[in-house]
């Protein structure tokens, strides 16, 4: 039996690579589907061998999937696993893509803003028709004459 050559000892196995991100293996076997991260070589029994680096890819990957990133907009921002991408190429397509996500979610901040002062003032009207003296007794209609009253 051959000993492992020096490059196939700092090589990682998939499980520690799961281990070392906190990924599951199916998780990294759909990110080589994926072509996001690519083994460096396979055992002779075919268990796949990553070099370090992959760590900080996948953890990268981690990060903007936290952010919302789909996996096809990742691999936008990080290029496949076999094509060469410079570090520079990487952080200005990651800042563009931030500034795009921070665009959206400022957009939906607003929207949502909106959405709550409209749910405000529902509840300002709904409490005025319970305190309502001429409704007392009666369940509040939705069309009630007073209503406009009601809104300050």
């Amino acid at each position: 039996m051959s000993q492992p050559s020096l490059q196939e000892k700092q090589l990682l196995r998939i499980g520690d690579v799961a281990k070392k991100t906190g990924i599951t293996l199916r998780t990294l076997r759909y990110y080589e589907e994926l072509n996001l991260i690519e083994p460096d070589n396979r055992t002779k029994g075919n268990f796949r061998l990553y070099h370090p680096k992959v760590i900080q890819r996948v953890q990268f990957i981690n990060s903007l999937k936290k952010l919302d990133f789909s996996l096809e907009e990742i691999r936008e921002i990080l290029g496949t696993a076999n094509s060469f991408q410079t570090d520079k190429e990487v952080v200005q397509r990651t800042r563009q893509a931030l500034l795009v996500k921070k665009e959206k979610i400022t957009a939906k901040l607003i929207e949502m803003a909106d959405m709550n002062r409209e749910v405000d003032i529902s509840l300002r009207i709904l409490d005025e028709c319970i305190a309502c003296k001429e409704h007392h007794d009666v369940q509040c209609d939705p069309g009630c004459e007073n209503k406009q009253v009601h809104i300050r």
